[in-house]
């Protein structure tokens, strides 16, 4: 009888040390950098971009295993992968500095000008456990006196304030029609034009001073909270579709590497282009979209309703059916997602009527920059006029 009372308690045992494991699918996956310098890359772009970096002996909380070769962690408001080569996963139910309560990022992001050590402060001493990259745009889940409360492959880490700018939004650059100061006679007094000079000016100081244009579909992801973008990141954005654009704006962005949006009217595109003439405006033709649309993208300014009507946009005074009948046809003419309301002018019946027709985003011309979380029918712009000064456009754009 005694083997078998032993048997029966030795069971007994087991199973009541056996409650205290965890069971194997409810362990979560971590890294452990087995290199120097293991690099961080967000693929959001569709190329790799270096985002940060592990040292040997640094650990992250894996978010999935896309199979393969890499890892992917939660990065900001977005995700980076690492290479499985340099690293080695093992499983446990949590580990020091993790994110257990799933704190959220807020709508608050600083800027990093330079690489920054991360650090852990779970144990009461910072010990650092991931490096961010320079020139990144990190949201953060508060501001804790003089130090700032992040999230890194599912870590709390911090980062000293004097380490990081607070960020004041990204800047949006609205401008619509270029001429070569010997050209310009008729438009002098005219606010939305400018000189090439002034405009080559102002992307040679963007380029040297390392801005990188992003996309309106970029810009869109960052408000929703959904990308990370540089730190200095800049968008670039014409009105009407004038074939000044194409003469002056082109070349130069197209130099430097830039790119830029383009919102067309698009029943005022001629069939052939038209010959250029100074002293009045001409529009870009189909060709001459189709020749510049490895720099320019096309979003909508309407199709025949960029007119004032007593001081009132016609897509404020036109019945309804008539302006959604446009602004479709705009759309559907272009492949636009994007929209540009003529003179500025709207209100809340215009942006149903964009969300109706599954529009993401439409720029206004109120003077700001943009934040995350920002209305995305609202979207501020920073009009560049022909009093700037280079130094007025770099404090514009500067954070």
């Amino acid at each position: 009888m005694r083997p078998i009372l032993f048997a029966f308690s030795l069971f007994i045992s087991f199973f009541s040390f056996s409650n205290y494991f965890v069971k194997a699918d409810e362990l979560n996956t971590y890294i452990k950098a087995i290199k120097d310098r293991v690099p961080l890359f967000d693929n959001s772009t569709g190329s790799l971009v270096e985002v940060g970096y592990m040292e040997k002996g640094d650990i992250l909380k894996v978010d999935k295993d896309p199979g393969k070769n890499w890892w992917q962690i939660k990065f900001g408001n977005s995700y980076a992968y690492v290479y499985k080569g340099n690293v080695e996963s093992f499983k446990a139910k949590a580990i020091g500095g993790e994110n257990t309560s799933n704190l959220k990022n807020s709508n608050d992001t600083i800027l990093l000008m330079e690489n920054q050590r991360i650090y852990d402060n779970s144990t009461g001493k910072l010990i650092p456990f991931v490096t961010i990259k320079g020139n990144m745009r990190y949201p953060i889940i508060c501001k804790l006196k003089n130090w700032y409360k992040i999230d890194v492959g599912g870590r709390i880490g911090y980062i000293h304030h004097s380490k990081a700018s607070w960020d004041h939004g990204v800047p949006v650059l609205m401008y619509h029609h270029i001429l070569k100061k010997s050209e310009n006679k008729n438009y002098r007094n005219v606010s939305t034009t400018i000189s090439d000079s002034q405009f080559n000016e102002q992307m040679n100081w963007l380029k040297e001073n390392g801005y990188e244009t992003i996309t309106l579909q970029r810009l869109e992801q960052y408000v929703r909270g959904k990308a990370n973008i540089p730190a200095k990141a800049v968008v670039i954005t014409f009105d009407d579709g004038l074939k000044t654009s194409f003469l002056y704006a082109y070349p130069k962005l197209k130099e430097h590497g830039f790119q830029a949006v383009n919102f067309v009217i698009t029943g005022r595109i001629p069939k052939e282009p038209q010959k250029f003439n100074p002293d009045s405006l001409q529009f870009l033709s189909r060709s001459e979209m189709d020749a510049m649309s490895d720099v320019f993208t096309f979003e909508s300014h309407t199709d025949c309703l960029h007119n004032l009507n007593g001081g009132k946009s016609d897509v404020l005074t036109k019945p309804y059916n008539v302006v959604k009948e446009d602004i479709k046809r705009s759309r559907d003419i272009l492949g636009a997602r994007y929209f540009a309301y003529p003179f500025g002018q709207y209100n809340s019946s215009i942006i149903q009527m964009l969300n109706e027709l599954d529009f993401k985003l439409a720029v206004t011309t109120k003077q700001g920059k943009v934040r995350i979380g920002d209305p995305l029918f609202e979207i501020k712009r920073l009009g560049v006029y022909p009093e700037h000064t280079l130094k007025d456009f770099s404090k514009m754009v500067q954070n």
